[in-house]
This record gives C-alpha cells, structure tokens and sequence, in this order.
C-alpha cells in the first residue's frame, strides 16, 4: 500500500471499513501487475470508495454479490471507465 499513498492519514483511511483485510492484498496486486502510482491510486482508491458504501448501506462483505456490485456503479454518478472491472 505504501506504494500507492504515502500519507499515514491516507493509509490509515484506505485500510478502516469492511474492506479493509483486503486493501493491502490488491495493492500487492497491482504492484505485481506493474500498475504505477497513479493508476494504483485510482484503482485502490475505487475499492475504498466503494467499502464505504457498503459501511454506510450496513452490508457485510458475504452480501456482496454481482447484482450488489451493479446496483452500486448505476447509483453513483461519477464513474470514471473501468470501475466495474476493478470492483469484479
């Protein structure tokens, strides 16, 4: 993660909430897929997001589902391409 965010605020963010067991994980994933820090960010930074949205909904992580997943991207309105395929 430290690749990414070098903000101890940042990396503190990125790692509380229903997603946090798993943060560290995707961005050792996208350092061994070669993803620079910027692109990174985004990607981590959508995965966040998108953990919030389940804090704030109350949905635990054995509810996610595709149809959750969809149910999220077509509420929120500022997309950016690609952030379907990094939350599948």
């Amino acid at each position: 993660m430290e690749r990414f965010f070098k903000d101890p605020k940042t990396l503190h963010k990125m790692r509380t909430g229903p997603l946090s067991a798993c943060m560290d994980l995707c961005a050792q994933r996208l350092c061994d897929l070669g993803y620079k820090r910027f692109s990174g960010r985004k990607r981590l930074g959508c995965i966040a997001h998108f953990g919030r949205w389940l804090n704030h909904c109350g949905i635990r992580l054995h509810q996610i589902t595709p149809e959750l997943v969809a149910r999220y991207l077509n509420r929120q309105g500022k997309l950016k391409q690609g952030d379907g395929a990094i939350l599948n």
